[in-house]
């Protein structure tokens, strides 16, 4: 490492700024934790002089409202505090929000005169700060931050001006963030409404007519489900062969899968003679998470709680079932097992759906599949935007770049 470095100075990061301070969040802010409220002290609907209960759940909209009556001061936030996770998932940082904020928490109370807010907010979220942050809350199971190990942690302070400056230049990155997610967000809410039309003959595209019918999957197209080789013959395991794909339902996160978490050794396939899936065969969950779709994006294998569907393309596109089976699925008659719903292979060759004439099949399959490619291009544009934004941020929450009359200075 160089041991010096002009118009910097080493500090426990690295190299800073002259002009930056180097100090601990013990120096510009305080923490609080928040409140565990038991449940039966919880209200479901606002009364006068209630808050709403913050809780990770509630973030991410998985929880109705909840609301405490009378809460101490201590433990609510308004829009300029910030709030951290100390417990769990350690390090999700909010802010603009108010109420009562549940004990998981940190709420963050920051010196103006030293720090800006919106800087503060990005320096938590920096990829070396949340590193620290998962560091000091430990690798148990659950991990758990405490104040004294908050308040170790260092920040890397420029002159007030330029904390503002390069909020400033970050928030039009957010900005760009919002926007995209917004247009996903609308592209999808048209896709739904469009699937909702199409996919029952409710809309029709130009130029086609006639009456659709009611078929059974098992009428117009073959079905193979796969295999799980045992788990008590090591040699089926011990020696997998790459190339040998293995696909389980906690595989399918992606419209065309080419990779999966286990694979199978060459001795499994001789021995137990899994079906072998090719390239493009389009893949439907069918036990425990049911209608979830795929394309095979190479020649491979499933597990048994996946079928692969081969159609008789006469009759019926497998571009099509890939948006029409989530449906017909949802309304099977779909049995309970003990991890929850499930198919046998007669609810399969039974499920049934009003499909069209072929080519409005494929017509209606080729219109869904724009929009799909639309949503797929923002997603990309918006992981691109993601990705510069943090890269800007490892050099100007750094100093390595600088922000001086909204020009930068290496």
């Amino acid at each position: 490492m160089k041991k010096s470095k002009p118009g910097f100075k080493l500090t426990a990061l690295g190299w800073i700024p002259e002009d930056w301070e180097e100090l601990k969040f013990s120096d510009i802010c305080t923490v609080n934790q928040g409140l565990q409220i038991p449940i039966d002290e919880r209200l479901k609907s606002f009364v006068e002089g209630s808050q709403i209960y913050i809780t990770i759940q509630y973030l991410n909209n998985q929880k109705e409202k909840e609301y405490i009556l009378n809460p101490n001061s201590s433990v609510c936030c308004d829009k300029d505090d910030i709030l951290m996770t100390r417990t769990g998932n350690t390090g999700i940082v909010v802010s603009n929000v108010c109420g009562v904020f549940h004990n998981n928490f940190f709420k963050v109370k920051y010196d103006l005169n030293k720090v800006d807010k919106a800087f503060l907010l990005a320096y938590l979220r920096s990829t070396k700060v949340q590193h620290i942050l998962l560091v000091k809350a430990g690798l148990s199971t659950i991990p758990d931050l405490n104040h004294k190990d908050f308040y170790s942690i260092i920040f890397t302070a420029p002159p007030l001006p330029e904390q503002k400056a390069i909020a400033n230049l970050l928030s039009t990155w957010d900005k760009a963030i919002e926007k995209t997610q917004e247009l996903i967000k609308q592209k999808e809410l048209r896709k739904k409404y469009l699937m909702q039309q199409l996919l029952t003959g409710k809309k029709r595209l130009k130029g086609f007519s006639g009456e659709w019918k009611y078929i059974t999957l098992g009428a117009v197209a073959t079905l193979k489900v796969g295999k799980t080789p045992s788990r008590i013959n090591e040699n089926y395991w011990d020696n997998p062969n790459p190339k040998n794909i293995w696909i389980s339902i906690s595989d399918m996160k992606e419209r065309v899968l080419f990779d999966s978490k286990e694979y199978l050794s060459d001795i499994a396939l001789s021995e137990c003679k899994p079906n072998k899936v090719a390239k493009g065969t389009l893949l439907m969950s069918f036990k425990l998470t049911l209608g979830k779709m795929a394309w095979a994006g190479k020649d491979l294998y499933t597990n048994e709680a996946i079928v692969a569907i081969y159609p008789d393309e006469a009759k019926i596109t497998d571009r099509l079932l890939y948006y029409i089976l989530p449906k017909a699925v949802d309304k099977s008659d779909a049995g309970q097992a003990v991890k929850g719903k499930t198919l046998n292979q007669e609810h399969l060759q039974n499920l049934s759906f009003k499909a069209p004439k072929i080519e409005e099949q494929k017509a209606i399959a080729e219109f869904l599949e724009k929009i799909d490619q639309e949503i797929i291009r923002l997603k990309e544009i918006m992981d691109e935007i993601i990705l510069l934004k943090k890269g800007l941020m490892q050099v100007l929450l750094t100093g390595k770049k600088r922000i001086i009359n909204k020009e930068y200075r290496s």
